[in-house]
């Protein structure tokens, strides 16, 4: 059996706080895996105040390169004119070149832009070691 631990980041927190405190709108971090099936298994949740930009990060699971769309942990990426691409130091001039490094199943990618509905719109991409 596993457990969830939350936390609440904000200023002022709210203690005791669990999954009933949560609101729309809230900045979430969430620790976790995927189970067998693809679920995401939340091990721990913190609650944070709100930012501007969002981060999605985990493994690839697929990747449209016409569509300049990856898939993170089953929520559609759609990649922004403009967006920076990196691994490490290294920069790439498009989603094309950048997509000839991330291999589905295994690669895991941070995303950096805003929820879109339920997908997400990246200004940053980046390949984690």
């Amino acid at each position: 059996v596993i457990s969830t631990r939350y936390r609440d980041r904000r200023n002022p927190s709210m203690t005791p706080f669990g999954f009933s405190g949560f609101a729309a709108g809230d900045h979430l971090q969430v620790y976790g895996f995927l189970d067998g099936s693809g679920r995401v298994i939340a091990t721990q949740v913190e609650r944070f105040n709100a930012s501007s930009v969002n981060v999605l990060q985990g493994p690839v699971t697929a990747i449209n390169v016409n569509a300049l769309q990856l898939t993170i942990l089953g929520i559609s990426v759609t990649v922004q004119p403009g967006a920076v691409l990196s691994k490490g130091i290294n920069r790439y001039a498009g989603f094309a070149s950048f997509a000839t490094h991330v291999t589905a199943g295994s690669t895991v990618v941070k995303a950096k832009g805003s929820s879109a509905g339920a997908g997400f719109l990246a200004v940053g991409l980046e390949i984690q070691p």
